[in-house]
């Protein structure tokens, strides 16, 4: 797509009003600096605009040692944007912003200063594992996203002349290509149908061009890939993608780009490209010779469209258990290269030390919940004084433990928590008041961390949590075997009550109840109510189930589960909102409830009074269960 064919176009405007423009003066924005990695993290609280921010040789920016810088500026757009910095010092950003009337009248200079100066010495390793999860991975266009595709002046990040719409270039054989990288540096271009989509002006087959973007033959390619790291002029790192000459990526703007497929990466930190792979190429070539840099984006094969499916947190969130059958679940060794070379426990090794019931639970946005489980307790290292009982012991023992609920952060593969966060075994103080773990595997069915300190390793390996079943016809089912009475209460709209359902008992304490004529309506005017003879200890966490079935739909019903008598105060749960398709069966279900106090007895509403007069409903395989 050349730049003189977008020109062309004639897309709807808006019309610009300059008493619009986003204002300087307005601009509130927030600078983080993480004064240990160098990274600086931009962000603008204003809606309605996209922050600009500016570093390099604009005056007043200032190096280390305060004297001018005399290189190029390098611009970035959007919130949320990290960028490493390399000198210790003084710093200085310059912010614009635009939004659709145009950019930001004026402009704010922000000052921040880094502590040290970064040398750590460049390791693509955690670059490659976010471009293959480890061992390969498949990316595809994300074109089902605004932006995913385009082109702007040298040194943007190339959106900023023209970005393609969502499915814009469905007809152009360009969304069945696919680019795979291997945790071995390998890398295949497949172009699905066999061509590959050019720039009009590209030069690439010459003979094959029309005068407008063209498609050429091209076979799948199979070669090689490295990950390659570059401090630019105003002491920022930049993060490559290489290939080998004549190698594509996908789309082909120019010859020059195969003569030196080398692509940016703006996302730069791993956790950030492992998600979507954003990349610029730069290119100075005969039809634009001062320069213009295409963007291209990607995302994991399948994905496009829908929910990422990341290794670590799923799609919202994601449940991870020890897996007590594998060989060396917990161990230790002298390094993280042998994590589990002094001792690795065996399958069930550990079984009845608190341990095998934690549950550690990891959410998109970051939120991280620790359940020690049914038993309410963590194991711990016998000379653990951090927490428990303050001394070293002979052996390592339990102690009681609630559920915490903290937050996370994901740098690479470095995995860190808030001081006093445990992922269940405390292996030393410095577990509780440094929680940091590196994750040495991730897929979809396993996570390996491993925490290093001075002298040691240990390994935890992980399974997903698996879902839950219910032990509606076993032993395990306290509903089952209960002694259960009913009694109703039904009413019309004006709450006078005396309205009496048909009832017959079924299987497993069930019910099938026939709603009366005259039913209000309201929520609470269809009481159907189970007293039972089942304890419930506030020690414990319970799952609970019921089936219901109806030949009318049901807009809403709702389960309350209670202590008999005590109902208004202590309730286990209570929901209003489940409703039910007339003749499909659906499933009410809750996980790992928690009693605030003993029950001596549980009592279970249903509300139906928000039913039809006439309605069938039946409720079956009702199941109340310790939570495993």
């Amino acid at each position: 797509m050349s730049a003189a064919l977008m020109a062309a176009c004639s897309p709807d405007y808006i019309t610009p009003d300059q008493a619009k423009l986003p204002q300087a003066a307005d601009f509130d924005v927030q600078v983080e600096v993480n004064q240990e990695t160098n990274y600086v993290t931009f962000n603008m609280n204003n809606s309605g605009v996209v922050p600009v921010w500016i570093v390099g040789a604009t005056d007043p920016i200032d190096n280390a040692n305060g004297s001018k810088v005399t290189g190029k500026n390098y611009a970035y757009t959007g919130n949320g944007l990290s960028l490493r910095f390399r000198d210790e010092g003084k710093h200085t950003v310059e912010v614009k912003a635009y939004n659709a009337h145009g950019i930001s009248v004026g402009s704010q200079i922000v000052e921040f200063s880094l502590n040290n100066t970064y040398r750590d010495p460049f390791d693509p390793a955690p670059y490659i594992k976010a471009l293959s999860d480890g061992s390969t991975k498949t990316w595809e266009w994300n074109h089902t996203v605004a932006g995913h595709f385009g082109c702007g002046p040298l040194g943007g990040n190339g959106t900023e002349w023209w970005s393609a719409g969502a499915e814009e270039k469905k007809d152009w054989s360009l969304y069945d290509d696919k680019i795979t990288f291997g945790a071995d540096g390998s890398y295949i271009y497949d172009p699905g149908d066999g061509q590959v989509y050019v720039n009009a002006n590209s030069g690439v087959k010459s003979e094959l061009a029309t005068g407008e973007d063209y498609l050429v033959p091209w076979g799948k390619t199979a070669t090689t890939y490295s990950v390659e790291s570059n401090w630019n002029d105003a002491g920022v790192e930049e993060i490559y993608i290489t290939l080998p000459k004549g190698t594509p990526m996908s789309y082909i703007a120019d010859q020059t780009e195969l003569d030196d497929p080398r692509y940016l990466v703006l996302e730069s930190k791993p956790a950030d490209m492992k998600k979507c792979l954003k990349l610029v190429a730069n290119l100075k070539t005969s039809a634009n010779p001062d320069g213009i840099a295409w963007h291209y984006e990607f995302v994991k094969e399948g994905s496009a469209g829908g929910d990422v499916t990341d290794p670590l947190y799923g799609k919202t969130s994601k449940t991870w258990v020890l897996d007590s059958e594998a060989n060396g679940h917990l161990g230790c060794g002298e390094n993280q290269s042998n994590p589990a070379g002094w001792w690795a426990a065996g399958p069930n090794e550990k079984a009845g030390f608190g341990l095998y019931d934690d549950e550690i639970t990891f959410y998109a946005d970051g939120k991280y919940v620790f359940n020690p489980g049914a038993d309410g307790k963590i194991y711990i290292n016998k000379d653990v004084t951090a927490i428990g009982l303050g001394t070293a012991q002979s052996e390592d023992y339990d102690i009681d433990w609630t559920v915490q609920e903290s937050t996370y952060t994901l740098d690479g593969d470095v995995l860190t928590f808030p001081e006093g966060v445990v992922i269940g075994y405390v292996a030393n103080n410095e577990s509780v008041t440094n929680p940091t773990y590196v994750i040495t595997e991730n897929t979809e069915d396993k996570l390996v961390l491993v925490a290093n300190f001075s002298g040691i390793s240990w390994q935890y390996i992980y399974k997903p949590k698996p879902a839950l079943v219910f032990d509606v016809d076993g032993p395990g089912n306290l509903w089952k075997s209960a002694g259960v009475s009913m009694t109703y209460w039904y009413s019309a709209a004006d709450w006078s009550g005396g309205l009496n359902p048909e009832t017959e008992s079924l299987e497993g304490n069930g019910l099938k109840v026939v709603i009366p004529e005259g039913i209000g309506g309201s929520e609470w005017q269809g009481q159907t109510v189970f007293h039972t003879d089942i304890p419930m200890s506030a020690s414990k966490t319970y799952d609970f189930c019921v089936t219901v079935e109806a030949d009318q739909d049901i807009p809403a019903m709702t389960f309350k589960l209670a202590w008999e008598g005590n109902d208004n105060d202590h309730a286990a749960f209570y929901v209003n909102d489940f409703a039910v398709e007339a003749g499909e069966s659906a499933t009410f279900r809750i996980e790992a409830l928690a009693p605030d106090v003993d029950y001596d007895k549980a009592v279970l509403f249903i509300d139906l009074g928000r039913c039809s007069a006439g309605t069938t409903v039946s409720l079956t395989k009702i199941c109340l269960q310790e939570h495993k």
